[in-house]
């Protein structure tokens, strides 16, 4: 990655990639005055945010749910439990078939 940073200063040419111009920060500069990347990581923010927000207050409810005794409650904790035991069991599969033959 760090071997690339030199090419952000440069401009490629139109009439061949081998005819680079060198522009120092205009590339930053342009890329920072334009709208597009403040949508973009105004986007990415909101997004961020309601996405962790919403995750928390949905985990709360179920941890809430699953901790009150109510008829069927093992069921829905085995279904809560299950993705974590399935990944598991996939990677001892292909653990096995792998060493077995």
């Amino acid at each position: 990655m760090w071997d690339r940073a030199p090419l952000t200063a440069l401009r490629a040419g139109t009439a061949s990639l081998l005819e680079k111009t060198f522009i120092g920060l205009q590339n930053y500069t342009d890329a920072f005055n334009s709208n597009y990347l403040q949508m973009t990581m105004k986007f990415t923010v909101i997004f961020a945010v309601i996405v962790l927000v919403l995750t928390n207050v949905l985990g709360l409810f179920l941890a809430v749910l699953l901790d009150k005794k109510i008829r069927g409650v093992n069921f829905f904790r085995g279904m809560y439990f299950f993705p974590a035991v399935m990944s598991t069991l996939t990677i001892a599969y292909i653990f096995i078939q792998s060493t077995t033959g």
